[in-house]
């Protein structure tokens, strides 16, 4: 009880950290990891109650067979089928042995031997053990030879649970070729996110393929997600067909999912954190020389969340040109903030000076450098 108590309480957090994302996170740049580990928090506790009442189901038709051949050897001394079980109840048969416990205490309450066994049967959700209660009590029923029965039912339990165990044996492999595959698969990702899209800008005008409408444009922050949302879907479901073939269950696939899910967020995080914007706007001004008469940069959309200034820009330009002759003199005076059409600088999200960006709330913005007789205009605009 304390167990599942803990559990409810870890998932109740789960759905609180849940709400609290969509309420305050909707806008973040961060909303999308805090949102799918509140999700972990929220239902894996739930998932993990499930997955340990499967196991315990496994470890009791695990110790059936034994159970059931001391309790013919009990039958076949004389002794009574229910004074059998009450002694073998005082084994140790794993979660089976609290189960016969259960049976005996029944039984000298006054509950008929046949009603326990029934019940004990519909509290442990497994078709083996429901169909062996069903011979055991046919058999009592009928006035055979118990013990003879007992012992060919435990045989035929026995050579079952072997056959699953080679089976489970074999198909590791399977499993293991899974994982490969979802790492490979990963890593082709992560590649083509940090590599191949920021080097292809003309990947933005097929925004329609994945989902945008006709003329659309898709960012490399839009590629990324999509890129973070594939794999998303790709951990989740290798992990139920990983837990499919290695235990015959999709339940003890959920915890290769969350395995997968966590490795996902934590590649994700580290390889692909998005660039501070002062970085993002340090890289489009890198790109353009001191000495271009006019220019005016791709424009990019960017989730704002955090203060950006000038100087922080100009240290950064600096660090990347450095050992540049045309780069020497470059300073936050050739750095100014305006905006257009910014519908959270008019809320008052974000506050733009000539020189910072202050923020108030995170907001989704596309930006555009401009160079002119050296000077560096950063402007901003809001993006529904």
């Amino acid at each position: 009880m304390v167990q599942k108590n803990v559990i409810y309480a870890v998932s109740g957090i789960g759905v609180i950290m849940l709400i609290s994302t969509l309420v305050l996170l909707l806008n973040s740049i961060y909303f999308q990891t805090v949102l799918i580990v509140s999700l972990l928090v929220a239902f894996s506790p739930i998932i993990l109650l499930n997955y340990l009442e499967y196991k315990r189901v496994k470890l009791i038709e695990m110790h059936l067979a034994d159970f059931l051949r001391d309790v013919a050897e009990s039958t076949k001394s004389g002794m009574p089928l229910e004074r059998g079980i009450e002694s073998a109840a005082e084994g140790n048969y794993g979660p089976l042995t609290d189960e016969m416990k259960i049976v005996s205490s029944q039984i000298s309450w006054g509950v008929p031997f046949e009603d326990a066994l029934l019940k004990f049967s519909k509290r442990v959700d497994s078709k083996l053990i429901q169909q062996t209660i069903l011979i055991v009590v046919e058999s009592y029923r009928s006035g055979g030879d118990i013990g003879d029965i007992l012992e060919t039912v435990s045989g035929d339990i026995r050579s079952l649970k072997e056959v699953e165990t080679k089976r489970r044996s074999d198909l590791q492999i399977y499993v293991i070729s899974t994982y490969f595959i979802f790492f490979m698969f990963l890593a082709i990702i992560l590649v083509l996110a940090k590599s191949f899209v920021p080097a292809t800008p003309q990947l933005s005008n097929v925004g329609k393929i994945i989902g945008g409408g006709a003329g659309s444009s898709v960012t490399e922050e839009g590629y990324i997600t999509f890129f973070f949302h594939l794999s998303l879907i790709e951990a989740f479901f290798a992990g139920l067909i990983s837990g499919q073939m290695g235990e015959g269950n999709i339940i003890a696939g959920f915890k290769h999912s969350f395995i997968l899910i966590v490795v996902t967020l934590i590649s994700f995080q580290f390889f692909l954190a998005p660039d501070p914007f002062s970085a993002k706007i340090a890289g489009e001004i890198v790109k353009m020389s001191p000495n271009t008469i006019s220019a005016t940069s791709t424009e990019i959309i960017y989730t704002i969340s955090s203060d950006t200034t000038a100087e922080d820009i100009a240290k950064r330009v600096s660090d990347a040109t450095k050992g540049r002759p045309e780069w020497q003199g470059f300073s936050k005076d050739k750095i100014t903030f305006t905006y257009t059409d910014c519908m959270p600088c008019e809320n008052g999200d974000i506050i733009v000076q000539n020189n910072f960006i202050l923020v108030k709330r995170s907001a989704k913005v596309a930006f555009t450098v401009s160079v002119r007789d050296g000077g560096y205009t950063v402007n901003i605009r809001g993006v529904k």
